[in-house]
C-alpha cells in the first residue's frame, strides 16, 4: 500500500511540474514573470497590473534570478503601435 501511495505522489508531482510554466518566477509584488528567451521576459497580466508593477516585477526578476546589478537597463516592448493614435 505504501509503494502505491509513493507512486501516486511521484506521478502527481510530475504532473504539477509539467503544468507549471517554464522559467516562471513570482516577483515580490506577486506578479508572475516568465522568461521567454534569454533576453525577453513577460509579466503575466492579471487584475491590478499597472506599468509600475510591471517594471518592478521584471526588475526583481533581473536582479534575483539573473544576478544582474540593479543598474541593468531594461526596456518595455508593449507590441505594435496603434495606427489610430498619433
Amino acid at each position: 500500500m505504501r509503494a502505491r501511495t509513493g507512486a501516486v505522489a511521484a506521478i502527481l508531482a510530475g504532473c504539477l511540474a509539467l503544468a507549471s510554466p517554464a522559467q516562471a518566477y513570482y516577483a515580490r509584488n506577486n506578479f508572475l514573470v516568465q522568461q521567454i528567451t534569454p533576453v525577453r521576459m513577460e509579466v503575466c497580466p492579471r487584475g491590478g497590473l499597472n506599468p509600475i508593477d510591471g517594471w518592478c516585477a521584471v526588475g526583481d526578476y533581473v536582479i534575483t534570478m539573473l544576478n544582474l546589478p540593479p543598474a541593468t537597463p531594461i526596456w518595455l516592448n508593449s507590441g505594435a503601435p496603434n495606427p489610430t493614435q498619433k
